[in-house]
């Protein structure tokens, strides 16, 4: 989790990743509407060094950006 976290992060502003389960390695990345296309291209490429699995994103009324759940980091 560490790696992708880290990743994420150096993309300044692009998204953000928190911990759901660690036990599990599910983790949420969001990130602004305007950004999508670019964190999923850096999601994709991501995920051919290590595995992601995209969940279904809870329903959260609050969430006004792109948000992502991921599992298996």
């Amino acid at each position: 989790m560490a790696y992708l976290k880290f990743t994420i992060e150096a993309y300044d502003g692009l998204a953000t990743m928190t911990t759901v389960d660690g036990g599990s390695g599910t983790v949420s990345i969001t990130s602004p509407a305007g950004v999508a296309a670019e964190t999923n291209a850096l999601l994709l490429a991501i995920a051919t060094e290590i595995p992601l699995t995209e969940l279904p994103q809870p329903d959260d009324s609050r969430l006004h950006a792109k948000s992502a759940v991921m599992e298996g980091c």
